[in-house]
Protein backbone atom coordinates (compact mmCIF):
# COMPACT_ATOMS: atom_id res chain seq x y z
CA UNK A 1 0.00 0.00 0.00
CA UNK A 2 1.14 2.92 -0.91
CA UNK A 3 1.74 5.99 1.39
CA UNK A 4 -1.06 8.09 -0.07
CA UNK A 5 -4.10 5.03 0.15
CA UNK A 6 -2.87 4.44 3.28
CA UNK A 7 -3.28 8.51 4.34
CA UNK A 8 -7.11 8.04 2.46
CA UNK A 9 -7.75 4.80 4.53
CA UNK A 10 -6.71 6.14 7.79
CA UNK A 11 -8.40 9.50 7.80
CA UNK A 12 -11.76 7.45 5.90
CA UNK A 13 -11.96 5.18 8.60
CA UNK A 14 -11.13 7.78 11.37
CA UNK A 15 -14.09 9.92 10.49
CA UNK A 16 -17.04 10.11 12.16
CA UNK A 17 -19.16 9.20 8.78
CA UNK A 18 -16.87 5.78 8.73
CA UNK A 19 -17.12 5.17 12.74
CA UNK A 20 -21.39 5.49 12.83
CA UNK A 21 -21.81 3.62 9.61
CA UNK A 22 -19.89 0.80 11.11
CA UNK A 23 -21.17 0.80 14.82
CA UNK A 24 -22.75 -2.74 15.05
CA UNK A 25 -26.18 -2.37 16.54
CA UNK A 26 -25.99 -5.37 18.56
CA UNK A 27 -23.15 -7.02 20.53
CA UNK A 28 -22.63 -10.76 21.61
CA UNK A 29 -23.72 -10.54 24.79
CA UNK A 30 -27.18 -8.98 24.02
CA UNK A 31 -27.87 -10.85 20.80
CA UNK A 32 -27.82 -13.92 22.49
CA UNK A 33 -30.32 -12.56 25.57
CA UNK A 34 -32.31 -11.53 22.87
CA UNK A 35 -32.36 -14.46 20.75
CA UNK A 36 -33.23 -16.49 23.71
CA UNK A 37 -36.05 -14.03 24.67
CA UNK A 38 -37.55 -13.73 21.47
CA UNK A 39 -37.44 -17.64 21.62
CA UNK A 40 -39.46 -17.93 24.72
CA UNK A 41 -42.26 -15.35 23.16
CA UNK A 42 -42.78 -17.20 20.36
CA UNK A 43 -43.06 -20.67 22.39
CA UNK A 44 -45.72 -18.88 24.56
CA UNK A 45 -47.41 -16.68 22.06
CA UNK A 46 -48.19 -19.01 19.16
CA UNK A 47 -51.81 -17.86 18.72
CA UNK A 48 -50.76 -13.72 19.02
CA UNK A 49 -52.43 -12.26 16.27
CA UNK A 50 -54.63 -15.01 14.79
CA UNK A 51 -58.16 -12.93 16.11
CA UNK A 52 -57.05 -10.07 13.98
CA UNK A 53 -55.92 -12.80 11.04
CA UNK A 54 -59.17 -14.69 11.42
CA UNK A 55 -61.45 -10.79 11.46
CA UNK A 56 -60.43 -10.40 8.17
CA UNK A 57 -60.66 -13.60 6.76
CA UNK A 58 -64.08 -13.35 8.11
CA UNK A 59 -64.89 -9.84 6.92
CA UNK A 60 -63.12 -11.12 3.27
CA UNK A 61 -65.97 -13.90 3.36
CA UNK A 62 -68.94 -11.33 3.96
CA UNK A 63 -67.96 -9.39 1.29
CA UNK A 64 -68.04 -12.36 -1.25
CA UNK A 65 -71.37 -13.22 0.38
CA UNK A 66 -72.44 -9.96 -0.25
CA UNK A 67 -71.57 -9.52 -4.33
CA UNK A 68 -72.62 -12.95 -4.80
CA UNK A 69 -75.52 -14.11 -6.91
CA UNK A 70 -77.50 -16.71 -9.04
CA UNK A 71 -76.02 -16.95 -12.50
CA UNK A 72 -78.91 -19.22 -13.72
CA UNK A 73 -81.15 -16.51 -14.86
CA UNK A 74 -78.46 -15.09 -17.21
CA UNK A 75 -78.25 -18.57 -19.25
CA UNK A 76 -81.57 -18.28 -21.25
CA UNK A 77 -81.11 -14.09 -21.73
CA UNK A 78 -77.29 -14.33 -23.59
CA UNK A 79 -75.65 -16.13 -25.50
CA UNK A 80 -73.43 -18.99 -23.92
CA UNK A 81 -70.23 -17.47 -24.32
CA UNK A 82 -71.06 -14.13 -22.15
CA UNK A 83 -72.54 -16.62 -19.57
CA UNK A 84 -69.56 -18.41 -19.32
CA UNK A 85 -67.63 -15.40 -19.51
CA UNK A 86 -70.07 -13.78 -16.63
CA UNK A 87 -69.30 -17.45 -14.13
CA UNK A 88 -65.40 -17.50 -14.90
CA UNK A 89 -65.26 -13.77 -14.12
CA UNK A 90 -67.31 -13.92 -10.93
CA UNK A 91 -65.17 -16.94 -9.07
CA UNK A 92 -62.04 -14.72 -10.18
CA UNK A 93 -63.38 -11.76 -8.04
CA UNK A 94 -63.94 -14.08 -5.50
CA UNK A 95 -61.06 -15.93 -5.30
CA UNK A 96 -59.28 -12.35 -5.66
CA UNK A 97 -61.24 -11.13 -2.90
CA UNK A 98 -60.21 -13.98 -0.73
CA UNK A 99 -56.32 -13.90 -1.55
CA UNK A 100 -56.34 -10.18 -1.10
CA UNK A 101 -57.77 -11.05 2.52
CA UNK A 102 -55.23 -14.16 3.15
CA UNK A 103 -52.17 -11.60 2.29
CA UNK A 104 -53.77 -8.53 4.16
CA UNK A 105 -54.52 -11.07 7.10
CA UNK A 106 -50.76 -12.54 7.01
CA UNK A 107 -49.26 -9.09 7.50
CA UNK A 108 -51.92 -7.72 10.04
CA UNK A 109 -50.97 -11.09 11.90
CA UNK A 110 -47.48 -10.04 11.76
CA UNK A 111 -47.03 -6.57 12.96
CA UNK A 112 -49.50 -7.46 15.72
CA UNK A 113 -46.69 -10.01 16.69
CA UNK A 114 -44.21 -7.44 15.85
CA UNK A 115 -45.69 -4.95 18.05
CA UNK A 116 -46.09 -7.43 21.26
CA UNK A 117 -42.45 -8.57 20.60
CA UNK A 118 -41.18 -5.45 20.87
CA UNK A 119 -43.34 -4.18 24.01
CA UNK A 120 -42.17 -7.45 25.92
CA UNK A 121 -38.49 -6.39 24.70
CA UNK A 122 -38.87 -2.96 26.10
CA UNK A 123 -40.77 -4.07 29.18
CA UNK A 124 -37.49 -6.91 29.58
CA UNK A 125 -34.72 -3.65 28.57
CA UNK A 126 -33.24 -6.06 25.70
CA UNK A 127 -32.41 -4.95 22.59
CA UNK A 128 -35.04 -5.08 19.64
CA UNK A 129 -34.03 -5.68 16.26
CA UNK A 130 -36.81 -6.47 13.30
CA UNK A 131 -33.98 -7.64 11.51
CA UNK A 132 -32.75 -9.99 14.46
CA UNK A 133 -33.35 -13.43 12.13
CA UNK A 134 -29.96 -11.90 10.25
CA UNK A 135 -28.16 -11.94 13.07
CA UNK A 136 -25.93 -14.35 14.88
CA UNK A 137 -22.60 -14.52 16.88
CA UNK A 138 -20.67 -15.93 14.14
CA UNK A 139 -22.39 -12.73 11.76
CA UNK A 140 -21.67 -10.20 14.61
CA UNK A 141 -17.99 -11.20 14.82
CA UNK A 142 -17.41 -11.94 11.30
CA UNK A 143 -18.30 -7.75 10.79
CA UNK A 144 -16.53 -6.73 13.71
CA UNK A 145 -13.41 -8.61 11.82
CA UNK A 146 -14.15 -7.38 8.88
CA UNK A 147 -14.54 -3.57 10.45
CA UNK A 148 -11.13 -3.83 12.05
CA UNK A 149 -9.46 -5.52 9.13
CA UNK A 150 -10.49 -2.95 6.71
CA UNK A 151 -8.67 -0.43 9.02
CA UNK A 152 -5.78 -2.33 8.54
CA UNK A 153 -5.94 -2.16 4.95
CA UNK A 154 -7.41 -5.65 3.80
CA UNK A 155 -9.21 -5.45 0.21
CA UNK A 156 -11.48 -8.26 1.00
CA UNK A 157 -12.60 -6.74 4.29
CA UNK A 158 -12.77 -3.52 2.69
CA UNK A 159 -15.53 -4.98 0.46
CA UNK A 160 -16.83 -7.22 1.88
CA UNK A 161 -17.98 -4.05 4.87
CA UNK A 162 -19.25 -1.82 1.74
CA UNK A 163 -21.67 -5.07 0.97
CA UNK A 164 -23.02 -5.05 4.28
CA UNK A 165 -23.47 -1.07 4.45
CA UNK A 166 -25.17 -1.38 0.48
CA UNK A 167 -27.75 -4.77 1.48
CA UNK A 168 -28.39 -3.06 5.07
CA UNK A 169 -28.76 -6.76 6.57
CA UNK A 170 -26.38 -6.16 9.73
CA UNK A 171 -25.47 -2.70 9.46
CA UNK A 172 -27.85 0.13 8.69
CA UNK A 173 -27.97 1.22 4.82
CA UNK A 174 -25.64 3.41 4.15
CA UNK A 175 -24.70 4.20 0.40
CA UNK A 176 -22.15 7.15 0.45
CA UNK A 177 -19.97 5.37 3.11
CA UNK A 178 -20.57 2.15 1.37
CA UNK A 179 -19.20 3.62 -1.71
CA UNK A 180 -16.23 5.25 -0.14
CA UNK A 181 -15.38 2.50 1.42
CA UNK A 182 -15.36 0.24 -1.97
CA UNK A 183 -13.44 3.30 -3.54
CA UNK A 184 -10.58 2.55 -1.22
CA UNK A 185 -10.77 -1.68 -2.21
CA UNK A 186 -10.55 -0.69 -5.22
CA UNK A 187 -7.09 1.20 -4.53
CA UNK A 188 -6.24 -2.07 -3.01
CA UNK A 189 -6.53 -4.09 -5.77
CA UNK A 190 -10.17 -5.55 -5.60
CA UNK A 191 -11.81 -5.77 -8.97
CA UNK A 192 -15.43 -6.39 -7.55
CA UNK A 193 -15.06 -3.28 -5.13
CA UNK A 194 -14.21 -1.10 -8.29
CA UNK A 195 -17.38 -2.50 -10.07
CA UNK A 196 -19.63 -1.21 -7.17
CA UNK A 197 -17.94 2.41 -7.84
CA UNK A 198 -18.43 2.42 -11.14
CA UNK A 199 -22.29 1.22 -11.23
CA UNK A 200 -22.44 3.98 -8.32
CA UNK A 201 -21.96 6.43 -11.24
CA UNK A 202 -24.21 4.74 -13.04
CA UNK A 203 -27.14 4.81 -10.33
CA UNK A 204 -26.84 0.68 -10.60
CA UNK A 205 -26.79 -0.02 -6.95
CA UNK A 206 -29.43 0.90 -4.32
CA UNK A 207 -31.22 -1.02 -1.63
CA UNK A 208 -34.78 -1.02 0.11
CA UNK A 209 -34.32 1.82 1.79
CA UNK A 210 -35.74 2.40 4.75
CA UNK A 211 -36.10 5.99 6.12
CA UNK A 212 -35.92 9.21 4.11
CA UNK A 213 -31.88 9.64 5.07
CA UNK A 214 -30.97 6.43 3.23
CA UNK A 215 -32.80 7.65 -0.04
CA UNK A 216 -31.43 10.98 0.33
CA UNK A 217 -27.92 9.53 0.40
CA UNK A 218 -28.64 7.69 -2.29
CA UNK A 219 -30.04 10.66 -4.85
CA UNK A 220 -27.35 12.65 -3.86
CA UNK A 221 -24.36 10.50 -5.19
CA UNK A 222 -24.48 12.12 -8.55
CA UNK A 223 -24.66 10.08 -11.94
CA UNK A 224 -21.47 10.44 -14.30
CA UNK A 225 -20.85 8.76 -17.00
CA UNK A 226 -17.23 9.62 -17.55
CA UNK A 227 -16.37 8.28 -13.81
CA UNK A 228 -18.58 5.44 -14.86
CA UNK A 229 -16.56 4.43 -17.38
CA UNK A 230 -13.84 5.54 -15.82
CA UNK A 231 -14.18 3.10 -13.01
CA UNK A 232 -15.33 0.48 -15.01
CA UNK A 233 -11.93 0.43 -17.08
CA UNK A 234 -10.30 0.09 -13.92
CA UNK A 235 -12.43 -2.45 -12.41
CA UNK A 236 -11.41 -4.32 -15.85
CA UNK A 237 -7.76 -3.73 -15.40
CA UNK A 238 -8.32 -5.36 -12.23
CA UNK A 239 -9.88 -8.50 -13.90
CA UNK A 240 -13.24 -8.05 -13.81
CA UNK A 241 -15.49 -9.87 -16.27
CA UNK A 242 -18.44 -7.52 -15.77
CA UNK A 243 -16.86 -4.61 -16.00
CA UNK A 244 -15.17 -5.79 -19.33
CA UNK A 245 -18.34 -7.00 -21.01
CA UNK A 246 -19.75 -3.44 -19.90
CA UNK A 247 -17.60 -1.63 -21.66
CA UNK A 248 -17.51 -3.68 -25.07
CA UNK A 249 -20.93 -3.04 -25.29
CA UNK A 250 -20.43 0.68 -24.45
CA UNK A 251 -17.77 0.70 -27.02
CA UNK A 252 -15.27 2.22 -24.83
CA UNK A 253 -12.89 -0.81 -24.44
CA UNK A 254 -9.43 0.66 -24.13
CA UNK A 255 -10.54 4.10 -24.98
CA UNK A 256 -9.12 6.70 -22.70
CA UNK A 257 -11.57 8.82 -20.27
CA UNK A 258 -10.50 12.08 -19.10
CA UNK A 259 -10.72 12.43 -15.20
CA UNK A 260 -9.42 11.55 -12.03
CA UNK A 261 -10.00 8.15 -10.42
CA UNK A 262 -9.00 7.58 -7.11
CA UNK A 263 -10.09 7.14 -3.68
CA UNK A 264 -9.83 10.46 -2.77
CA UNK A 265 -12.00 11.99 -5.76
CA UNK A 266 -14.85 9.32 -4.28
CA UNK A 267 -14.87 9.68 -0.92
CA UNK A 268 -14.93 13.88 -1.70
CA UNK A 269 -17.61 13.43 -3.84
CA UNK A 270 -19.65 11.22 -1.28
CA UNK A 271 -18.73 12.44 2.26
CA UNK A 272 -17.03 16.04 1.04
CA UNK A 273 -13.56 16.98 2.27
CA UNK A 274 -12.21 14.46 4.79
CA UNK A 275 -9.26 13.77 2.56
Amino acid sequence: MDQDTLTVLQKLTHSDDFLKATALPIDEEHFIQSEQAKKEWEESNKSRGLGKFFLIILLACTVIRLLMFNPKPLFDMVPISIYLAAVVAMILVYVGILFVGLVFGFKVRKAARVKALKKHFEEQDLIFLDNLDHFSVTVIRKTKDDIQQAKEGNAESLFSLSESLLNGKILKTNYKVAIAIASVAAELGNSRAALTVAKAFNKERHSDFNDKDDIDNYLDFKEDQNNYILWLQKAASLGSYEATSKLQTLGKEGSNSVGECSAASVIKNALGPIV
